[in-house]
């Protein structure tokens, strides 16, 4: 009896360590993104134990991974009807919240289940902690509450000083709060490997912050890292892939079959290659495996329209193009639209008559969803671009105002670009104010004292309201603090106001004053002799005048 039950514990302990080692080979299979490989595992777990609550939670993961939150929220609910309490669908279900954006009814679920899921002595479950923290890491920057998700998982890794994935998560978390967290971020993905040096993801999350921070040597350090830790991380070579599409089309391709063959053989991997095609300029072979994927399994994949649209864009089909381009933002969810998809958005209704503000917003879009500063700059900047190009100078004025709070404050550059564009606009009230402030804020450059006798002499077209004479006089000001460099234009400058005086306010004696000046600032030659003329006329008029 006794070596019957020893054979039947023998045999239960390998059955539950073949399932241990099958549930975490569907965990590493989505670690690696290779989500369609994670699916089945976990459904063939399922079928076997579909009332085991962890191969549920993990099933619905994999159904998130594969974009099914249908099929992953009716399973959590289905579930949830035999264990209306129990912690890990509570988690599941508040993590198709997030993607619901309903955050609230997320946190009510989350809360609820760590109160559910602690132990006697009131500590948190460290993985219920960790799939809180992995809940909210999901999404665009726009889905769940990071800060919340942060002090879970710092607790998670607290707690248990060895586990990587709950700083692995801290950091997805910090980047998710903005770009002032991106040195947190670092620090947590390095913590990660510090816990467990074989956490290739870690490592390749540093590189992808490097490479949108244009840090390529630190990048290629952390990708390198990356590879060294698990050379079959695909992930790692998908980015070297879009590092090089730009760059070096054989390495690109180079590293798209490595990624390829570390991953799985499913819709992304086709679309990659497509996508490979397109960037070496083999816009009808991209077109055609666009084709294929539409006519196979991949009919219902979003981003088959976004290759038609790069494409046909490339072949100067317009109409094809648009209508591709609207099927896409149409179709994909919004979780996982990319910065670079808004941007050829952008650039696309950039090009075409009368789309300007759709373009615009389309920049803004992406500026929104980058969590990298410099490319936020440059997103809005572009779109500032094209309000300028389009004489949309309030709306340009705006865009620039919103770069520069990023920039921290208005730059040199700013200021002249938008005050030129209100001169160019003749919206002289506008231009007025910015010249003024141009001074103000960058009282050693010319420019701006420029501006501002343009503006005076643009409103006084006929110079009778001597609307010039300040700015003038403040402009020669800064100019004779290099006399020698600047006299050729104070002195015309003052040639302007010897015209006012003389002809327009009728004031002779301030007219002297001003040729006295021209002969002061050159000594001999035309100039002299012009200015010197001119005294002597109007002092013999201003003789006669007194008798």
């Amino acid at each position: 009896m006794k070596r019957y039950v020893l054979v039947a514990l023998t045999g239960l302990m390998f059955t539950l360590k073949g399932l241990a080692q099958t549930l975490e080979e569907g965990k590493k299979f989505l670690y690696c993104e290779r989500n369609r490989s994670a699916l089945q595992v976990f459904k063939k777990l399922n079928a076997g134990k579909p009332s085991d609550v962890m191969i549920t939670y993990w099933l619905g993961q994999a159904y998130l991974a594969n974009d099914d939150v249908k099929a992953a929220k009716n399973l959590y609910e289905h579930a949830l009807q035999s264990s209306p309490h129990d912690p890990w669908l509570l988690i599941g279900l508040g993590h198709i919240n997030v993607l619901e954006n309903n955050i609230t009814a997320a946190k009510e679920k989350f809360d609820k289940a760590l109160e559910a899921g602690k132990s006697k002595k009131g500590i948190y479950n460290i993985d219920q902690l960790i799939a809180v923290g992995r809940a909210n890491a999901d999404g665009n920057n726009k889905m769940g509450d990071a800060p919340y998700a942060v002090e879970k998982l710092k607790l998670a890794a607290e707690q248990d000083k060895k586990n990587a994935e709950a700083e692995f998560l801290l950091g997805i978390c910090y980047i998710k709060m903005g770009r002032e967290f991106g040195g947190d971020a670092v620090l947590a993905f390095r913590e990660a490997t510090n816990r467990d040096p074989n956490y290739a993801k870690a490592y390749y999350r540093v590189g992808r912050i490097f490479q949108v921070q244009k840090s390529y040597d630190s990048m290629n350090e952390a990708y390198q890292n990356a590879i060294k830790a698990d050379a079959s991380f695909p992930l790692t070579y998908h980015s070297y892939f879009l590092y090089y599409q730009y760059k070096d089309v054989a390495l690109a391709k180079d590293n798209l079959d490595k990624y390829i063959a570390n991953s799985d053989k499913d819709c992304n991997s086709d679309y990659y290659l497509a996508d490979y095609l397109y960037r070496a300029g083999k816009y009808n072979e991209s077109l055609d495996k666009a084709k294929a994927m539409e006519a196979g399994d991949c009919k219902d994949f979003a981003r088959v329209n976004y290759l038609y649209a790069l494409n046909y864009d490339k072949l100067n089909d317009t109409a094809n193009a648009k209508n591709y381009l609207d099927n896409f933002f149409t179709a994909i969810q919004p979780d996982k639209i990319l910065p670079t998809d808004y941007e050829f958005a952008a650039k696309f209704y950039g090009k075409t008559s009368g789309s300007t503000a759709t373009a615009i917003n389309y920049y803004l879009q992406a500026a929104e969803l980058s969590s990298a500063k410099n490319e936020k700059i440059d997103y809005i900047n572009a779109a500032a671009k094209l309000a300028a190009d389009a004489k949309m100078l309030g709306e340009q004025i705006k865009l620039t105002s919103k770069a520069a709070d990023l920039k921290g404050g208005f730059q040199e550059n700013d200021y002249y670009t938008l005050t030129k564009a209100a001169v160019d606009a003749k919206e002289y009230t506008t231009a007025d104010s910015l010249s003024k402030l141009y001074i103000t804020a960058f009282p050693d450059k010319p420019q701006g004292y420029a501006f501002n006798v343009s503006v005076a002499k643009a409103v006084d077209t006929d110079t009778t309201k001597g609307l010039a004479v300040e700015p003038i006089n403040q402009y020669n000001v800064f100019l004779l603090k290099d006399e020698e460099k600047n006299k050729k234009t104070v002195y015309g400058n003052y040639y302007y106001l010897l015209i006012y005086y003389a002809q327009k306010a009728g004031d002779i004696k301030s007219a002297i004053d001003i040729t006295n000046k021209m002969m002061e600032l050159y000594k001999e030659g035309e100039e002299y002799n012009f200015a010197k003329n001119i005294n002597e006329q109007l002092t013999k008029k201003a003789g006669k005048t007194q008798k």
